[in-house]
């Protein structure tokens, strides 16, 4: 629901809340592939798989996991032994003001957002039982509060704007996960403040040549509390089950005669993650005409660090810091055609330091590490054209180019070479559409007709390149038609997404060496969809 209020000509009020209740079955991790660490079965069990071949199978029963990971069946049919599946319950409130005091304008936005979620899922999606289950267990609340203050001065030749934002998370999240040979209640509860304060201003040298400068200075920090809810041993295999050879990695021997729920994987305390970062933004713009429109920007940014939540017994707390970049664009603005014709494009270099990679270190899940420096370069190019005077045609299409590279590599943090490439980051990506709205006269209201394309090319899910994790190029395509009526109330809509049926994946799973196998995670396939909606 959304409401206005206008107490004044100079205050507007809008308050929004909305509620979500998703219960879904299955998830999009249901495709098998060849897997390359099971052939070999030791009493110690090299990998998850292997481990529990040699000491489950043979105590437990069930179907062994081999290299014949169910190719040939329907991609989107699980074959999972666990029942997988989503619940969440999502709420949240937003409150935006803006008024105007005549000379400047103060904006306040707040929001405040709860979500109860728990989702389940078998990670090999094979009949193999018990080999592993995991679940995301999620109980959070966060709210933020953002102040602008915005206007103009010397004559207008000036807009600028400055603020201060604050935001907090609390969480408490669970992840069990249970294996072949142990189980385990991992997790943390996470508490986040961050805070920010900002200024910009655009300065018109002249009436074509003008100037922007910013800067936004941020504060994070991030604490992950154990406490006695999280991080111990549920279960494990007593020690006379198992057969003679190693223990499973990454287990002290001395916990395996411990009875369950005794066994503090890491012990109860605060472990504290804290940054600051001054980030610049220089853009300089030059109005050739009233056409064509020239600018170079130069900007700073970082992505926020973390921490290692599934840790194996006997380990420790970790954290990673943030990843920071530097980013430098050329681009343009053009129209012409009477303004029937518009392209803007950009050239981009992209220079990362501090890189986080997510690699695999023989834990029960993969971690993310700030191993080193990327550079990427790219291109865009976007065009918007209404080929036929007075008629409502649009063609839209746009093109993109990557070229990204590692260019150090910190080999005590990760196994990935300089000869790697860097995951999602496909070469080459296109996007055409076409939209039409019949004339009144032909039918009554309005009727449009949409087609979407995107084509991508090829690239791979993970940072450790496995050929199993790489995704073919492919293309989606989306469709709608909707008509309005005359008066502009009632709306019907229908829509299509992935008409054509294309298996693509999103992610995929990198613990291959640690569990012996690979979920890659599936796209959806061809859904198709109706809306009705009325305005008053």
């Amino acid at each position: 629901i959304a409401l206005r209020w206008l107490p004044t000509d100079n205050l507007t009020i809008d308050l929004n809340a909305n509620y979500t209740n998703d219960e879904s079955d299955g998830t999009p991790g249901v495709l098998g592939a060849p897997i390359a660490y099971t052939s070999t079965v030791t009493p110690s069990g090299t990998t998850e798989a292997g481990d529990y071949n040699a000491r489950a199978v043979p105590l437990l029963g069930g179907v062994p996991f081999t290299n014949e990971f169910f190719l040939g069946r329907d991609a989107y049919t699980s074959l999972a032994s666990e029942t997988e599946g989503s619940d969440q319950d999502v709420w949240g409130v937003n409150l935006t003001l803006n008024w105007n005091l005549g000379w400047a304008t103060v904006k306040s936005i707040s929001h405040y957002r709860s979500l109860e979620s728990n989702d389940t899922r078998d990670d090999d999606h094979s009949p193999a039982f018990p080999l592993a289950v995991t679940s995301d267990i999620m109980d959070s609340e966060s709210w933020s509060t953002e102040i602008q203050l915005s206007g103009q001065a010397f004559d207008g030749r000036l807009d600028w704007t400055g603020g201060v934002y604050y935001s907090e998370d609390d969480a408490v999240n669970f992840n069990p996960v249970e294996f072949a040979t142990f189980g385990a209640m991992s997790g943390s509860i996470v508490e986040k403040n961050s805070v920010a304060l900002f200024a910009q201003g655009t300065y018109a040298v002249t009436d074509q040549l003008s100037a922007t400068v910013g800067v936004r200075y941020t504060e994070e920090q991030k604490d992950f509390i154990v406490d006695d809810r999280i991080q111990y041993v549920t279960r494990i295999l007593n020690l006379f089950l198992i057969p003679p050879g190693p223990p499973p990695p990454g287990f002290i021997p001395a916990y395996l005669n411990l009875p369950p729920n005794a066994v503090k994987i890491v012990p109860n305390g605060l472990t504290e993650a804290d940054h600051d970062e001054l980030d610049p933004y220089v853009n300089i713009s030059y109005q050739w005409n009233d056409k064509l429109l020239t600018y170079f920007s130069y900007s700073e940014g970082f992505k926020g660090g973390g921490f290692v939540q599934r840790i194996v017994p006997g380990a420790f707390v970790t954290s990673f810091g943030p990843e920071k970049v530097q980013v430098y664009e050329l681009g343009f603005k053009w129209e012409g055609l009477d303004q029937r014709l518009r392209m803007t494009g950009a050239v981009f270099f992209n220079d990362y330091t501090d890189l986080q990679i997510v690699v695999e270190r023989g834990g029960i899940a993969p971690v993310t590490e700030n191993a080193g420096k990327a550079e990427i370069w790219g291109g865009e190019l976007e065009l918007s054209w209404l080929p036929i005077a007075g008629q409502d045609l649009h063609l839209t299409g746009g093109l993109g180019w990557l070229d990204a590279d590692y260019v150090t590599l910190d080999p005590t943090q990760t196994s990935v070479t300089l000869d790697h490439e860097i995951p999602s980051t496909p070469d080459l990506q296109y996007n055409l559409s076409v939209s039409y709205t019949l004339p009144e006269t032909i039918f009554s209201g309005n009727l449009n007709i949409r087609l979407d394309y995107s084509w991508t090319d090829e690239y791979f899910m993970t940072a450790g390149n496995q050929v199993i994790q790489m995704q073919d190029s492919f293309g989606i395509l989306n469709g709608a038609i909707t008509w309005i009526s005359e008066s502009e109330n009632w709306e019907v809509s229908l829509r299509g997404l992935n008409m054509t049926d294309e298996l693509y994946l999103t992610a995929a799973q990198q613990d291959i060496t640690t569990t012996g196998f690979v979920a890659p995670m599936l796209g959806h396939d061809a859904r198709f969809s109706g809306r009705i909606s009325y305005r008053f």
